[in-house]
């Protein structure tokens, strides 16, 4: 199946979160593997950076104040839905703050500028063909909030249950 290059990100960083906390053997392994399918996308994004560690001081900082600021879900993470952290464009004391991270690095916004653009054509574009190894449902119990089963929907392997066709009797041949 097809996703596109952030929302792959995005699962890698949702199954980092989950096996932070999870002691579930069974289900760790299985992550993994599905995180290691993700790995190389991940990597080869992160080369079109490269390795400015100025600019690497810059994220760290942005992502800490967009963590510091935005929503929260029941349990306290932060919100993030593809890709964006939820409820930081109308919060005025983040947008004072990441103001002033980006005239601090300023110099270094301009220098990376036309990397940065490349660096977010290519994930918000880009369609990766990936097979995920299933997760039975089984092992995920009392593990994951709802939120995060929502963003690991992909790799849940859902069984299909044998259901019999039956005759609808609104649509039938006889009230044709």
């Amino acid at each position: 199946m097809k996703y596109k290059l952030f929302k792959l990100l995005e699962v890698y960083g949702e199954i980092e979160k989950v096996l932070k906390n999870s002691t579930d053997f069974k289900l760790n392994m299985q992550l993994m593997e599905n995180q290691d399918l993700i790995e190389p996308h991940k990597n080869r994004l992160s080369r079109l950076i490269g390795e400015n560690p100025e600019y690497l001081q810059y994220e760290k900082e942005r992502i800490t104040l967009c963590n510091q600021y935005c929503d929260k879900d029941n349990e306290g993470n932060s919100l993030v839905i593809d890709g964006a952290f939820i409820g930081l464009n109308v919060n005025v004391e983040f947008q004072n703050k990441v103001e002033a991270l980006n005239d601090h690095y300023k110099n270094t916004i301009e220098e990376m500028s036309p990397k940065i653009t490349e660096y977010n054509k290519v994930l918000y574009t880009t369609d990766i063909d990936i097979e995920f190894l299933p997760i039975t449902e089984d092992v995920s119990n009392g593990v994951m909030t709802g939120m995060t089963q929502k963003i690991l929907r992909p790799l849940f392997q859902s069984k299909p249950k044998d259901i019999k066709a039956t005759k609808d009797p609104i649509i039938s041949d006889e009230n044709k």
